[in-house]
C-alpha cells in the first residue's frame, strides 16, 4: 500500500513498504514564522507560506516557527513512521495531529531544553513517532523554537529500522572522529608534562574544547553527558569561546609572534 504526504497543493507519494526515507522539497513544505511568541495556538492555514529553499534555515531567530503538512494513508494497514528533524539542538518541538472528524491532539512535546525523558526515541536526534490509521487523512502542525541559536534542519519521514541503521553508521564515524581527537589531546598533554612545552598545552586545550563543542553540536552532549538545561543552553558558546582562546594562545607561542611580529602580537594580546 501507499500513502501520500502533501504540503499545500502538491502531494508526495511514499511507499509504506519500500520507502525508507523521504525528504520534503521546498514546494511541499509550508511554514510560518510567528513574531508573537506568547500565542502558542495553532495558526490559521492561510497564513502559511512555501519555503524559499530545500532546507529550512531561519538564522538566529528568537521567534516560533510553525510547519504544516498532511499525510494521507491510502492503504488498509496502520502505518507507523518517524518525523525526523536533523538538528539535534532545537530547543522546543511541539507536534500536533488531527484526522478528519477528530479533534487536535498534541502527540509530542520535546526539545533540547526539555527533559530527556520527552524523547520517545532514545537518540541524539529528534525523531517523533506518527501513527496513521487505514484510509485516513491526517494534518500535522509542528511548532519549533531554537532560542536564538542557528535555526536549520532537514525534515523527513523515515522508517524506524532505517533510522536506527543509518544512525549506527554515524555513531561509528563519531567514534573514530572523537577517538582521534582524544589521542591528539592525550599526546599533546603528555608532551607538555614531558617537555614543559607550553605550546603543546595550548594545543591540548584547543583540541579538548573544540571536541566538546563538536560533541555539543551533534547532540551527544545533551543525550549522554549532561542533562542540565542550564548547561545545554550555554554549552555551544562556552566551548566555542574557550577553543578560540586556546587557539590564540597556541598561535602566539607557536609562531613566536612576540619576537618576530611584535605589532601583531599586541593585536592578538588585545583579544586574550
Amino acid at each position: 500500500g501507499e500513502f501520500s504526504v502533501s504540503f499545500g497543493q502538491q502531494p508526495l507519494e511514499i511507499s509504506t513498504l519500500q520507502s525508507n526515507k523521504t525528504e520534503f522539497t521546498n514546494n511541499q513544505f509550508l511554514f510560518l514564522e510567528n513574531t508573537h511568541n506568547r500565542d502558542k495556538s495553532i495558526p490559521h492555514t492561510s497564513e502559511f507560506k512555501v519555503l524559499p529553499n530545500l532546507y529550512p534555515n531561519f538564522g538566529f531567530t528568537l521567534n516560533d516557527v510553525w510547519f504544516r503538512f498532511v499525510i494521507e494513508n491510502k492503504s488498509s494497514d496502520t502505518v507507523r513512521k518517524l518525523f525526523w528533524l536533523s538538528n539535534p539542538n532545537l530547543d522546543e518541538i511541539d507536534l500536533y495531529q488531527s484526522a478528519t472528524g477528530r479533534p487536535w491532539q498534541c502527540v509530542a512535546k520535546t526539545g533540547d531544553m526539555r527533559p530527556i525523558e520527552t524523547k520517545e526515541v532514545d537518540n541524539r536526534n529528534f525523531a517523533l513517532p506518527i501513527l496513521l490509521r487505514p484510509h485516513s487523512k491526517d494534518t500535522f502542525y509542528v511548532r519549533t523554537n531554537n532560542g536564538g541559536e542557528q535555526f536549520h534542519f532537514v525534515p523527513a519521514i523515515i522508517n524506524n529500522n532505517f533510522f536506527l541503521n543509518e544512525d549506527a553508521g554515524y555513531q561509528l564515524f563519531f567514534g573514530i572522529y572523537f577517538g582521534i581527537l582524544t589521542f591528539i589531546f592525550i599526546f599533546n598533554l603528555f608532551s607538555f608534562f614531558a617537555l614543559r612545552d607550553k605550546t603543546a598545552l595550548w594545543y591540548a586545550g584547543y583540541v579538548l574544547t573544540f571536541g566538546l563543542l563538536q560533541i555539543s553540536l551533534v547532540g551527544i552532549g545533551t543525550h549522554k553527558l549532561w542533562s542540565s538545561n542550564f548547561i545545554a543552553e550555554r554549552a555551544n558558546p562556552f566551548f566555542a569561546s574557550l577553543s578560540i582562546l586556546f587557539l590564540l594562545h597556541f598561535t602566539l607561542d607557536y609562531l613566536r609572534m612576540k619576537s618576530i611580529m611584535p605589532f601583531m602580537y599586541k593585536v592578538f594580546r588585545f583579544f586574550r
